[in-house]
């Protein structure tokens, strides 16, 4: 009686172990699937961190190259009104002293008189 006792109380524990032991496989495989699961998470939020940056970046490349743009239309307006004034000035020069010509040949003649 004993014997089968013991036999009873060996089998029992055997069990309880075997049980123990799939409770233990089942939480690891559990916590296993959630890191996974916290990995994948966590990846996805980089990929669209990185994906908010480099739109961020193209924004801001766009801006800058707009603004260059604008930059460089004002300066070859500002190339162009300085030429036309300059134009205008020599057109200017030429008629001053066309009149300066005639005046000191108008002087001239009225002293030779």
């Amino acid at each position: 009686r004993v014997q089968s006792c013991k036999q009873g109380i060996a089998d029992q524990v055997r069990q309880e172990r075997t049980m123990l032991e799939h409770k233990r496989q089942t939480l690891r495989e559990r916590q296993q699937r959630r890191a996974k699961e916290i990995n994948e998470t966590i990846k996805t939020h980089q990929s669209q961190v990185m994906h908010y940056k480099m739109q961020e970046r193209l924004m801001q490349e766009e801006r800058l190259q707009g603004e260059t743009q604008a930059r460089l239309v004002a300066e070859e307006s500002r190339r162009r009104d300085a030429e036309a004034l300059v134009h205008d000035m020599e057109a200017n020069e030429e008629v001053l002293i066309e009149r300066l010509r005639r005046t000191q040949e108008a002087q001239k003649l009225a002293y030779e008189e």
